[in-house]
């Protein structure tokens, strides 16, 4: 459904934020890392926002996807270990995100999103 389309990506950004925030208050992680997901997400979910009001279809590639994934992946396993490796997860999901941040502007400067059609 259309509010499923919404709701749902808010609702993972909202779960992931917790997670980071948790991070952070737990002193599980070094603060700048889940700030820089968390500061990605808003910003990308502004921008889908603005674009999707101005009639651009906005949908999430394929890199979107893995680095999402990388990004739950680590929380949840952050959360529920102290590994030292997870923490290198932690920072590829901080540089995916980063990466996919950029894939996103390219994407928006050159004009790659669609206009949705009308009627």
């Amino acid at each position: 459904t259309g509010f499923g389309r919404i709701a749902d990506p808010i609702a993972d950004h909202l779960l992931i934020a917790v997670g980071l925030l948790s991070l952070i208050a737990l002193g599980r992680t070094w603060w700048p890392i889940p700030t820089i997901i968390l500061l990605r997400d808003i910003a990308l979910g502004i921008g889908f926002f603005l674009l999707s009001r101005r009639g651009y279809v906005v949908s999430v590639d394929f890199p979107g996807k893995v680095s999402a994934f990388v990004v739950m992946a680590a929380v949840t396993l952050a959360l529920a270990s102290c590994a030292a490796w997870i923490d290198g997860l932690l920072v590829l999901a901080a540089v995916l995100s980063l990466a996919t941040l950029a894939n996103y502007l390219a994407k928006t400067a050159v004009g790659a999103w669609p206009r949705a059609k009308t009627g």
